[in-house]
């Protein structure tokens, strides 16, 4: 029996299940590499204490089989990291061509941005060509306008046979759109002649301040400038009165002066009962002295008043001569001045030196010494 059951331990060695066993330690090595797990924790021999030996023995071999195959995954991972570098070219490759892929495409924006900018360039220009194309026929319109003279006009036209000054005569192309009122003249050219002292300049500039202050048009404007004219000739007879005296006894002195000199009846009446003179010898009556021989009798008395009076207004033009050298302003351009700083303060809304410039001139006169106020003037008016 005992040879008998050694017989059977050395046959169940003999066939004892360590193909099984390694095999299972085979399938957990698989799983291990599937699994990608580093180790795998052995399985507990303790439990197959409890069984009989065959199941136990083989449980103790599939035991160190797994831990054999742990031992030996040293060796797998090392070949996982050589599989590993071998592979890692293409990704590498891979991940240079994807770059490359999107550095292509950045490209491409940017050289469809490239090309919108330049599309933009070439808009913008055609648009500067034709400009300059339009200021080049407005620089031979403003030549040929007479803001140059007709042969400046004509040497600008580009025409190779100039016409000699002695012969040359304007065109209708050189005359058209001439500006015939004040209010077509542009801003520089309004200044300029404002500076020379045009009225109708200054009036014109004071039309467009209103405009642009009230934001209105040019025929509204001249309501405003019509309410600054009752403002500005309220006080226009008080101002004028000296003038207008000083012209009637300027004219009545000139008359008076002449008929006491040369007029018979006159000259009689008052040298007998105001200079107190009798008749010329041999002249019984004066009217039987001639003209002359009248003006020879009565300048004996006259000449000392006219020569007097003469010299009393060549003083007078002396002095205010010195006063203009002193720049003492004499009663006419102190009134004047008056005149625009009472009417720049009651509009200061607008620009001080064009409505002052605009408040010092008076009005016209007609024959019969009434004046023709700026409202009356209407749209065109001067």
């Amino acid at each position: 029996l005992a040879r008998a059951w050694r017989g059977s331990k050395s046959s169940v060695r003999l066939h004892r299940p360590r193909p099984t066993g390694v095999h299972r330690a085979m399938l957990g090595y698989r799983m291990v590499a599937l699994s990608g797990v580093v180790r795998r924790s052995r399985p507990s021999v303790a439990p197959c204490r409890n069984l009989s030996w065959p199941w136990a023995y083989s449980c103790r071999g599939f035991g160190s089989a797994v831990g054999h195959a742990s031992q030996q995954h040293g060796a797998f991972s090392f070949w996982n990291a050589a599989a590993d570098q071998q592979a890692s070219p293409d990704e590498r490759s891979r991940a240079q061509h994807e770059e490359a892929i999107s550095r292509l495409a950045a490209r491409d924006l940017e050289h469809a941005e490239l090309r919108s900018q330049v599309g933009e360039l070439v808009t913008q220009c055609s648009k500067l060509t034709s400009q300059v194309e339009i200021l080049t026929q407005l620089l031979h319109k403003s030549h040929a306008g007479g803001q140059h003279n007709f042969l400046t006009a004509d040497h600008f036209s580009g025409s190779r046979d100039h016409c000699d000054r002695k012969v040359f005569r304007p065109t209708l192309e050189m005359v058209a759109n001439q500006p015939t009122h004040v209010s077509q003249i542009g801003n520089d050219a309004l200044f300029t002649l404002g500076l020379q002292g045009s009225h109708t300049a200054h009036k014109e500039r004071l039309l467009r301040e209103i405009m642009q202050v009230d934001h209105c048009s040019w025929e509204e404007a001249h309501k405003r400038l019509d309410e600054m004219d009752i403002y500005n000739e309220k006080y226009y007879w008080c101002q004028s009165m000296p003038y207008r005296i000083g012209l009637g006894m300027a004219l009545a002195s000139a008359i008076a002066g002449s008929l006491m000199v040369f007029y018979k009846p006159v000259a009689e009446a008052y040298g007998t009962q105001v200079a107190g003179e009798d008749l010329p010898e041999g002249f019984k009556s004066i009217a039987d002295m001639t003209t002359n021989q009248v003006g020879s009798w009565t300048w004996t008395w006259m000449e000392p008043m006219i020569g007097t009076a003469s010299f009393v207004l060549l003083c007078f033009q002396f002095a205010r001569a010195q006063a203009w050298r002193l720049n003492l302003s004499p009663f006419t351009e102190s009134m004047i001045r008056w005149r625009a700083n009472r009417l720049a303060l009651q509009y200061p809304q607008y620009d001080t030196a064009i409505v002052r410039a605009w408040g010092k001139h008076l009005p016209f006169v007609q024959w019969n010494t009434f004046p023709v106020y700026r409202r009356h003037l209407g749209f065109k008016g001067p």
